[in-house]
């Protein structure tokens, strides 16, 4: 650091505290011999979360002073800062320069039940239904200088929303059962911290002239699936369904591209969701093995919002029909997409060691490539986006391996090997600096390399 500035330091400091109250009531019906089954019951939470975050600086000014030839009382239009006490500037803590303060309650309430009626020796329906009200608010205070000065905002979300639910069941043999459901699912809407002021150009880019919404609602699905459960003689189990779900209003982060860089959440669109899946169990004398496979297409049906690149609005679409939907780790211009495949298939062969019981384990499990776009990586959208900063990631195969003994009823051990191969496929990543300013820094996230180890478990009755 040049003379100036050496001992310069920002430190963050980020104070989250929650508190959960939650209640319930049920009534469960006790007959096992009974025809009628039934469950019923009363729901109530109140959540609160605080959020606290703050950076400090003792010598912003000279800093300000050192790099641009002002102070930043001139570069932000204020003097929003106070130190080394807060006299000065009493409406946060002393010499901080960002300050942003988020109050959140998530209330509800809701009412359930169930009941399951054996028509015959062979056949069930089962019918239940939940309704609840929910209400989300948000308190929010941001104040310093990097927050442009003094800012609140209060918001509310309120919905009913009701989740009905029907199975049908046949058990045509007592080896061989087949059923078909229905199901609504929704997630509880929220709300975002209001964005600075330096976003907003890129806010109206993006199609939001009146800057990002303060609340988003709850998404739905509907789902519906078919399946059966099958035992053929005392060596194969076997488990399928096929599914289909339809997901509207779908809570989706959206990156604001540009200087802004900042993320919100919104309600994008509406998706089609398809698979189905398949477990086994074969047991074949002392060898066992297990499969598990499944298959899942998760795609917008729609471009969202409905009206993008349109006279009303020519913003580009924050995501195009066809785009595969970003999940939890769809982050810092990762796609987050499921993977369409995944195989697991797990071999184990028991025997004697001597008088001892022993076992030998392996299990490989494959994902494979997303072939379909994420919103983020698909250049018919967002115009101001850069699709080359976002990839897509490969598949990926972990193997594990394990071997056993039990050196008493109560003792055993067991030698393991997790990722066999010593794979170092980037399994996710995250991207800042993606603005122009700065070369763009990628964290990339793989497996935990090879990996061996004792296990030694001793059960005490």
């Amino acid at each position: 650091m040049p003379a100036a500035l050496r001992g310069t330091q920002t430190p963050n400091t980020m104070t989250n505290r929650q508190k959960s109250w939650v209640g319930e009531l049920r009534w469960q019906s006790s007959d096992a011999s009974s025809k009628l089954s039934y469950t019923a019951g009363l729901f109530w939470q109140v959540a609160k979360e605080q959020s606290i975050e703050e950076l400090k600086s003792t010598n912003i000014d000279q800093v300000f002073n050192y790099l641009f030839g002002l102070s930043p009382t001139d570069f932000y239009g204020g003097t929003f800062y106070s130190c080394p006490n807060n006299a000065g500037y009493p409406s946060i803590p002393a010499c901080d320069i960002y300050y942003n303060h988020n109050t959140t309650f998530d209330r509800q309430i809701a009412a359930y039940g169930e009941a399951s009626y054996a028509f015959t020796d062979w056949f069930k329906l089962t019918l239940g239904e939940r309704i609840a009200r929910t209400e989300f608010s948000l308190t929010h205070y941001a104040d310093g200088y990097e927050n442009y000065g003094p800012g609140a905002a209060t918001a509310t979300q309120k919905e009913t929303p009701s989740t009905p639910k029907l199975t049908a069941a046949f058990q045509v043999t007592p080896t061989d059962l087949f059923y078909a459901s229905y199901a609504k699912g929704f997630r509880v809407g929220g709300g975002n911290a209001p964005l600075p002021a330096y976003c907003d150009a890129d806010l109206a880019n993006a199609g939001y002239k009146n800057g990002a919404p303060l609340t988003y609602k709850s998404d739905n699905t509907q789902n519906f699936e078919v399946g059966s459960k099958n035992a053929f003689s005392n060596w194969l189990k076997i488990a399928t369904s096929v599914y289909y779900i339809k997901w509207d209003q779908i809570q989706q982060s959206i990156f604001v591209a540009g200087a802004c860089g900042l993320q919100f959440t919104d309600n994008l669109g509406q998706a089609h969701v398809w698979g189905g899946d398949l477990q086994a169990q074969m047991q074949f004398g002392p060898l066992h093995l297990d499969l598990a496979a499944g298959y899942t297409s998760a795609r917008f049906s729609k471009d969202a919002p409905t009206n993008c690149q349109t006279a009303l609005n020519p913003a580009p679409c924050l995501a195009s029909k066809g785009d595969a939907i970003s999940g939890q780790e769809g982050i810092n211009y990762a796609p987050g997409a499921t993977p369409p495949w995944t195989v697991a298939l797990g071999a184990e062969y028991a025997f004697h060691m001597g008088e001892r019981d022993a076992f030998v384990r392996a299990d490989w499990e494959f994902q494979s490539r997303n072939p379909w776009l994420a919103s983020v990586q698909d250049p018919n959208n967002q115009a101001t986006y850069n699709t080359g900063y976002s990839y897509t990631l490969a598949s990926t195969t972990f193997v594990s391996a394990r071997m056993g003994v039990s050196l008493a009823n109560d003792l055993k051990v067991a030698l393991f090997c997790d990722n066999l191969l010593d794979s170092h496929t980037v399994n996710n990543y995250a991207l800042g600096q993606t603005d122009g300013t700065y070369t763009p820094q990628q964290n990339a996230y793989t497996f935990r390399p090879r990996t061996i180890g004792l296990n030694l478990t001793w059960s005490h009755r």
